[in-house]
């Protein structure tokens, strides 16, 4: 009995390492390069994983990648930007492949400062991204009165009615009462801090300076406005206002491209008050003395007749133009952009104009 169960023994040991070699001798040494198929240029940092399973590695710079694998499985090669692809190992030891770019997943993509770059739904931050294209639907003379309504969550008040008058926004409410609750604005990676740090309070004193003001909303390709706390992870104490990124448009490969924008428009009152005239008005004083137990002020109202009409003197329609002109263009080397626009505003009370 012991003799047969040492025989038993000594076959299962020795069917389990057989088996250890043949599952061995399954996994195979797989190589090969990742290429763009548009430009055929290789790509750097490419992820090949196995599906469903633990591992994988990436490309280097020469878009090589070398992995060990079991010969029936399934590589996935992903890269952002571009379309994912599974191919079966089947016992191939080269497997080279190329990548089709996907410009829908780009749009989807939000690259942060303070992580790897994740899809903009999954994102726990809160980001606004307003387009070039909503920044231009209204005639505005600066991008700070075409964010008005268009981000939740972010106040924007212009300080007074006069033209080209500077404009307050609260992206987290007031949360200082001496020092600035303007956000800070990074145009193109620059940071810029406004002059006195609180436009609304510097207005009129005349020192204030919105860098939005100074710049054309058709130049403008993307708005985005950070409204967390994380944003103080990439600008620090800068962002405890909230951040404003402002990326201009740049030039594109190609044939020389210009553009002419033009626009005219007309302000007016639009529901002016109903006032006395200067007989009606001498009558509204003498009524009103009469029943105060005075005597008349006005012997002859008549004689006021119909007086000034202040109103009409204070206002006025007011013309508004704009001229903008813009060219660029370039090789697949160099590209450029150049762009210019005049602005002309007159007021609805005489003498008052933004140029």
């Amino acid at each position: 009995m012991f003799l047969v169960e040492r025989h038993i023994k000594v076959f299962l040991v020795g069917a389990m390492l057989l088996m250890s070699t043949w599952i061995t001798a399954q996994d195979i040494q797989v190589s090969g390069i990742v290429i763009e198929q548009e430009s055929g240029d290789p790509l750097i940092g490419v992820n090949v994983t196995l599906k469903d399973a633990v591992g994988g590695t990436t490309t280097d710079l020469d878009g090589s990648y070398v992995l060990t694998v079991p010969s029936e499985a399934i590589l996935v090669f992903s890269y952002i930007g571009y379309e994912s692809q599974e191919i079966a190992v089947a016992g191939s030891s080269t497997i080279d492949i190329a990548l089709l770019g996907e410009a829908e997943a780009l749009e989807e993509i939000v690259v942060v400062g303070y992580g790897a770059p994740v899809k903009k739904r999954d994102l726990t931050g809160s980001i606004t991204s307003i387009r070039s294209e909503d920044l231009q639907a209204v005639p505005v003379i600066s991008a700070d009165q075409a964010l008005q309504g268009r981000a939740a969550g972010v106040f924007v008040q212009q300080n007074s009615g006069e033209p080209g008058a500077t404009t307050s926004i609260r992206i987290r409410g007031t949360s200082s009462i001496s020092a600035g609750n303007e956000p800070l604005y990074v145009i193109d990676g620059i940071p810029i801090l406004t002059q006195t740090g609180d436009i609304a309070s510097s207005a009129s004193k005349g020192t204030a300076q919105n860098p939005l003001s100074t710049i054309n909303p058709n130049d403008i390709e993307s708005l985005e406005v950070l409204k967390d706390a994380s944003a103080a992870a990439i600008y620090g104490a800068r962002a405890a206002n909230g951040v404003i990124l402002i990326t201009t448009k740049r030039g594109k490969a190609g044939k020389s491209k210009v553009e002419f924008n033009y626009y005219h428009a007309q302000q007016e009152v639009r529901k002016p008050y109903q006032l006395l005239n200067g007989e009606q008005y001498a009558q509204f004083v003498n009524e009103a003395n009469f029943y105060a137990g005075n005597g008349r002020v006005y012997s002859n109202p008549a004689a006021f007749g119909e007086g000034t009409d202040w109103q009409d003197e204070v206002f006025r329609q007011a013309p508004i133009s704009n001229y903008e002109l813009s060219v660029n263009g370039g090789n697949e080397k160099a590209q450029y952009a150049i762009s210019g626009g005049y602005y002309e505003q007159e007021g609805i009370i005489v003498g008052s104009n933004f140029r």
